[in-house]
C-alpha cells in the first residue's frame, strides 16, 4: 500500500460516511486525489470546471476526467465557467469554482469538498503571502481542514504524488500554461523556488516546519478570539477592557472576521482613544460600522429592526406604565399618528419640564449606544411629537384620568427575515 493511501486511512477515516466532492482538473494532483479516495471506498463525486481558456486542451481535460470516472463508476459533473474579463483571471476562475462547490455542498447536507493541494503548493503559498505581508494567518498558509474544505494531500510533495500516479498507472493531463512564468505563482514555482533550493537544499523542510508553527499559533489565536466573537454577535458590543488586553495578532484575527484590513485596524486603534461617536465603516453582511461608545465599541447592525405601531381605544389608564406604551388623549391628537425616524430639528415637550428639547440633543446626551440611536423612533401627529419611543414622553396630548377618549399606543419589534 502506498504511503498516501496509508495516510488517508489513518487520518481521514472520519470522512468515510461523508459524501465527498473532489475538485478535479484532470492534472496529476487531482487525479491522484480522486483515485486514492475512490479506490479506498469513499463516497466521491468528481467536479470539473471547464473555463474554455485553452481551446481544445480544455475540452480534452474534461473528457479525460469523464472517461476515468466512467471506467471507475464515479459520479461526474462538469460546468462551463465563463471568467470575468474585467477581473484578475485567476481570481475570477477561483470565484466561479468555489461558488459552484458551495452550491453542491448545500444540495447535499453534511458533504465536503476535497482539494489536491500538496506540500509544494504550501511553500509557494508561503512565499506569495510573505510578499503580501499577510500576517500569521497568511504564514499559516492552507489548513488541512477549513470548514467544509479539505486538503488531505498537504503532507506530500509533488514527487510523491508522481510516484503514486506511476505506481497506479494513472493517466493525467498536463496544463502547458504551467510551464510559463506569466503568473506570479508560476514564476515562483518555475524560477525562484528551484534557484533557492539549489542554494539551500534544506529550505523546503524548514519552511514546512515554519508553516506548522504558524498554524499552531493561528489555532491558539482562534481559541482566544472565539468567545469574544460570540460575545460581539450576541451583544453587538466589544468592551474596551477586552479590546485593550488583546495582542496585535489577536486583534488582527478578530477584526479580520468583519473585513477590517491592517490599515483600518490602525485607524480603529486611534478611534479607541478619540471622542465618543467616532466610527469605522465596515464591508460586512451583518454589521455596517463600528462606533466608539463610552466603555465599549458598538457594532452597528446592517439590518434595522422593523417596528410596528398598534393603537386601540381604552376606557381607563393602567395603574403601572411601560416604556413601550403611551396613552394619549384622542381629542388632543392633531390628525394621524405616525411612527418615524427622527428628523433634523425635531423637538418634544417632555413631561415634567417646561419648554421643548431637541430630539438630537436628547439622543446625544443619552447613554444609548450607536445601535439604539440608529433605531430611535418618534411618534408624532400632523403637528406635534408625542414620544421619543422608550425614552421621552411628550406632555401636550398625554391622557389624564379625566380623559374621555384614550388611545393606547404600543410598539413591537420584528427582525427582517
Amino acid at each position: 500500500m502506498h504511503n498516501i493511501e496509508t495516510h488517508i486511512i489513518e487520518h481521514w477515516s472520519h470522512l468515510k460516511n461523508v459524501h465527498l466532492f473532489v475538485a478535479c482538473s484532470g492534472g496529476l494532483d487531482s487525479m491522484v486525489l480522486l483515485h486514492s479516495f475512490s479506490s479506498l471506498g469513499y463516497d466521491v463525486t468528481a467536479l470539473h470546471v471547464n473555463y474554455q481558456l485553452r481551446g481544445e486542451d480544455s475540452e480534452l481535460d474534461k473528457l479525460s476526467v469523464q472517461r476515468f470516472c466512467k471506467e471507475n463508476t464515479i459520479p461526474f459533473e462538469s460546468i462551463i465557467g465563463s471568467v470575468n474579463a474585467d477581473k484578475n483571471l485567476q481570481e475570477s476562475a477561483r470565484e466561479i469554482r468555489y461558488s459552484w462547490f458551495d452550491s453542491k455542498m448545500k444540495e447535499q447536507e453534511g458533504s465536503k469538498t476535497l482539494f489536491a493541494h500538496h506540500a509544494d503548493d504550501q511553500v509557494e503559498t508561503f512565499f506569495m503571502n510573505l510578499a503580501r505581508k499577510s500576517g500569521i494567518l497568511g504564514m499559516a498558509c492552507m489548513p488541512a481542514e477549513n470548514g467544509n474544505y479539505v486538503r488531505p494531500l498537504l503532507p506530500f510533495s509533488k514527487s510523491e504524488l508522481l510516484d503514486y500516479a506511476l505506481q497506479k498507472k494513472l493517466i493525467w493531463r498536463e496544463d502547458r500554461s504551467n510551464a510559463t512564468s506569466k503568473y506570479r505563482r508560476n514564476y515562483l514555482r518555475n524560477e525562484i523556488i528551484p534557484a533557492l533550493y539549489k542554494q539551500y537544499p534544506e529550505l523546503k523542510s524548514s519552511i514546512l516546519e515554519l508553516i506548522s508553527a504558524f498554524q499552531r499559533t493561528q489555532t491558539a489565536i482562534e481559541m482566544v478570539i472565539a468567545p469574544i466573537l460570540n460575545g460581539i454577535h450576541a451583544t453587538h458590543q466589544l468592551p474596551f477592557t477586552v479590546f485593550d488586553e488583546l495582542s496585535s495578532e489577536e486583534k488582527f484575527e478578530l477584526f479580520r472576521q468583519f473585513g477590517v484590513t491592517g490599515k483600518e485596524l490602525n485607524e480603529l486603534e486611534k478611534i479607541r482613544n478619540s471622542s465618543r461617536g467616532k466610527r469605522l465603516n465596515l464591508r460586512d453582511d451583518l454589521f455596517s460600522a463600528i462606533f466608539k461608545d463610552d466603555t465599549h465599541f458598538t457594532f452597528l447592525t446592517s439590518e434595522r429592526k422593523s417596528i410596528i405601531l398598534r393603537t386601540e381605544e381604552v376606557a381607563t389608564l393602567p395603574e403601572k406604565f411601560s416604556k413601550k406604551e403611551l396613552y394619549l388623549d384622542k381629542k388632543r391628537v392633531d390628525g394621524t399618528l405616525l411612527l418615524r425616524s427622527p428628523a433634523e430639528g425635531d423637538r418634544i415637550s417632555p413631561l415634567g419640564m417646561q419648554g421643548t428639547q431637541l430630539i438630537s440633543a436628547i439622543l446625544k446626551d443619552s447613554k444609548m449606544d450607536a445601535n439604539e440611536k440608529l433605531n430611535a423612533l418618534v411618534l408624532c401627529d400632523d403637528s406635534t411629537i408625542h414620544w421619543l419611543v422608550g425614552h421621552k414622553i411628550g406632555r401636550l396630548a398625554l391622557a389624564q384620568p379625566t380623559s374621555t377618549h384614550i388611545v393606547k399606543c404600543t410598539i413591537s419589534e420584528e427582525v427582517p427575515q
